[in-house]
């Protein structure tokens, strides 16, 4: 019973956002569970590196959409092996709009040619506290997109990721992308970013983490929330 409610507790804390300092810092007593449950996804540590071949050789395969590799967030093994990739996608026509998906592609293990198996929505605002900072008329401003490579965070950016996780514990965060932005009395950061435990057997999962910076230079963190891939594989 008791290693049933360790198990579910990691559930919960992959899959939801904490806001409080103390719950962030309790994550590493149970996370090591979680590699147990998560669908055997492995989280590539190594981001922002990627090698989008086995991505560029799937793609070629379909029309009307263009899809463009971010980031391979992670793999798993299965008749082959499984990647799970963040991607712009849009509709070929002039001034379409770019939205994140997830992308997972079957990697063969002979040819290693790539085979889409499914596409999912991957929406900010699923990953990001709505209820946090806004406009000085009471208004909430749309998150936006960054429209850059995606591993270039500025000096500003990595400034304001050091300054609002200073003291946390537990947890070594480190940013991987400002994936989106929005401006309010100020500017909130949506950052893509790897998380390690600090314990004997480190682990690392993905998250997005919600930092607000104000107009004078301060920066706080809203929230922090874990990217569970099993819960995309499944669909």
């Amino acid at each position: 019973m008791k290693k049933l409610l360790i198990a579910l507790l990691a559930v919960l804390l992959l899959s939801g956002c904490s806001k409080q300092n103390e719950e962030i810092s309790s994550q590493p007593e149970v996370i090591e569970e979680i590699g147990e449950i998560a669908g055997g996804w492995t989280i590539n540590t190594s981001l922002p590196e990627m090698n989008d071949m086995v991505f560029d050789s799937a793609r070629k395969k379909l029309l009307g959409v263009n899809y463009s590799p971010l980031f391979d967030l992670g793999s798993k093994v299965v008749n082959g092996k499984m990647h799970m990739y963040l991607v712009y996608a849009s509709v070929v026509s002039p001034d379409a709009k770019q939205e994140y998906k997830l992308v997972s592609v079957l990697e063969d293990n002979e040819t290693h040619e790539g085979t889409i198996e499914n596409i999912f929505d991957f929406n900010i605002t699923d990953y990001v506290n709505e209820s946090g900072n806004t406009t000085p008329e009471g208004l909430m401003g749309g998150w936006q997109d960054v429209e850059q490579l995606p591993n270039m965070l500025s000096e500003q950016e990595n400034e304001v990721f050091t300054k609002a996780l200073e003291g946390l514990t537990g947890v070594g965060y480190t940013p991987v992308a400002t994936l989106a932005t929005q401006v309010v009395a100020g500017t909130n950061y949506a950052f893509l970013a790897l998380g390690k435990t600090v314990t004997a057997t480190p682990v690392t999962h993905l998250y997005v983490i919600n930092i607000y910076a104000d107009l004078n230079g301060n920066a706080k963190l809203n929230n922090i929330c874990g990217i569970d891939l099993s819960t995309y594989g499944a669909k």
